[in-house]
């Protein structure tokens, strides 16, 4: 036994100066790239709140078990219309301004409200760069010259990249073409795979070349349609984009929410579920399934007729009650 441990330390010993030797082979000027050479046991994910555009004991957190968007990777939140999808953009963009990021928006779909991300999210509209283009291969060349004119004005700044929305967004290809043509959608789905591919790249490229920190992160938001023959729903985008997205979080509106105020009844938000469908940043044995949220101008609260609300703690933001018209589905799979 004690003969199989010294051999194991020495293999250790001479694996560590293996990485040693193969680093010091990088000039002083790239030494972040020697440092993507690692022994096994210094595998690692994004973890400090550097890592990360952060959200705190938040709902975000409590579901994901993942404090935030983190840096060098590309998170997606997808689902149907009108099921806070941009709300979360918002709370994401306003947090990356709040921890003095830059942010960078594609508003494909021209429905970002400026008075709402002033006024509720307490943001600032002209602190954004925003590109407007529908098209896909075209936005994001717009995007991806923001971001080098940003990276050589202000070099030490990190960067949050918003797409709204990856289905919201018009392929080249259909400009001039039937709308019966079965081949847009895959032509879409070449363009926005290579449109990722091409912020991935954009990460490695800003990547800090002393210290190995990532600068770049991504959030896209989709769009999901009905899984036929199969039960859930699916990304619009094509499969490049999910395998991109180290993180993709489902939201399903299940209900309107109300307030009855001067005798008034009157809509204030609406309740989503939230559903994990695929977390590569997350290493533990379990997290939640999903949860309950209620989603209204004063912000993104876990439900209060959700089981895990009583796992809120006071230092995470729990729901009031609100009234709801029982019209969809809160039940748990």
């Amino acid at each position: 036994m004690t003969k199989a441990v010294n051999v194991s330390e020495d293999l250790s010993k001479t694996l560590d100066q293996i990485v040693k030797g193969a680093r010091s082979s990088f000039k002083k000027t790239e030494t972040g790239l020697g440092l993507q050479i690692i022994s096994g046991d210094n595998i690692s994910k994004p973890s400090k709140d550097s890592d990360f555009v952060f959200w705190k004991n938040s709902p975000w957190e409590l579901c994901t078990s993942i404090i935030g968007v983190p840096f060098g990777k590309v998170v997606q939140i997808s689902g149907r219309p009108d099921s806070g999808k941009s709300t979360h953009a918002m709370q994401f963009m306003r947090l990356a301004q709040d921890q003095g990021h830059l942010v960078v928006l594609w508003d494909a779909e021209q429905k970002f409200s400026t008075k709402r991300f002033d006024n509720h999210f307490k943001g600032s509209s002209k602190d954004l760069l925003v590109v407007t283009s529908k098209m896909i291969s075209e936005g994001a060349d717009l995007v991806e010259a923001l971001v080098h004119s940003a990276r050589a004005k202000l070099p030490d700044k990190k960067i949050l990249i918003v797409w709204d929305s990856v289905g919201g967004s018009l392929p080249k290809s259909e400009k001039g073409k039937s709308k019966r043509d079965s081949r847009q959608m895959a032509e879409a789905a070449k363009e926005n795979g290579s449109v990722v591919r091409g912020f991935v790249m954009l990460m490695e490229e800003y990547r800090n070349k002393v210290n190995n920190e990532e600068s770049i992160g991504v959030l896209l938001i989709n769009q999901t349609y009905s899984n036929i023959g199969a039960p859930g729903q699916i990304e619009s985008g094509g499969q490049k984009v999910a395998y991109h997205s180290s993180l993709i979080v489902q939201l399903t509106r299940t209900t309107d929410l109300f307030k009855t105020r001067d005798k008034v009844k009157r809509k204030v938000g609406i309740r989503a579920k939230m559903r994990v469908k695929k977390n590569h940043l997350f290493d533990g044995e379990d997290t939640l399934a999903q949860m309950l949220l209620d989603i209204t101008a004063g912000g993104i609260a876990v439900s209060a007729s959700d089981p895990a609300f009583k796992l809120v703690s006071e230092t995470l933001q729990s729901s009031e009650e609100f009234e709801s018209d029982n019209s969809g589905d809160d039940s748990w799979e």
